[in-house]
């Protein structure tokens, strides 16, 4: 990664991705056939339980993140422990939790696109990240990214489950 904020960004993206994945239904949990992702599916804040992936950097990880394991997630360097909020109008606020001051901040505030499985955060004006959702459930979200930037490549799938 060139550096912190462009890890952030990574994560954002994977997570709003996962987003998407927590909030499909269907008939069936074993039949995804029926299943929609739609931005009511997506509406909601969601935390993440879990990034896995390779960097050519750190190699491959998988790491349930938590508040009380973050220092194994943050030896990666590949983002901070977020929460990420959708609302019914596209608009999207990324939280980032503080541990000096145990506390969960705003950190962006953009707007949000889903079409289809892809799921764009951020406008022409706010540099945009794509990310594709690989499973949306009314409980979890699943989240793809890849940076593909020279050396540094980067494959994520950030895994978050809903908390309201």
């Amino acid at each position: 990664m060139k550096n912190k904020k462009s890890l952030w960004s990574l994560l954002t993206i994977v997570m709003v991705a996962m987003l998407n994945v927590c909030f499909v239904s269907c008939g069936n949990d074993d039949d995804d056939e029926g299943a929609t992702k739609s931005v009511a599916n997506l509406v909601g804040l969601w935390e993440m339980t879990n990034v896995k992936g390779t960097s050519s950097e750190t190699g491959s990880f998988n790491v349930n993140v938590s508040i009380s394991n973050y220092d194994e997630f943050e030896d990666l360097d590949v983002g901070d422990f977020v929460r990420y909020e959708f609302d019914a109008d596209n608009k999207f606020i990324c939280y980032t939790f503080h541990f000096g001051k145990d506390e969960w901040r705003a950190e962006k505030t953009t707007t949000y696109k889903l079409d289809g499985e892809t799921l764009t955060i951020g406008d022409k004006t706010n540099r945009p990240e794509t990310l594709k959702i690989s499973s949306l459930t009314s409980n979890q979200l699943v989240l793809h990214y890849v940076e593909d930037e020279g050396d540094d490549d980067l494959v994520m799938d950030v895994t978050m489950k809903r908390i309201k």
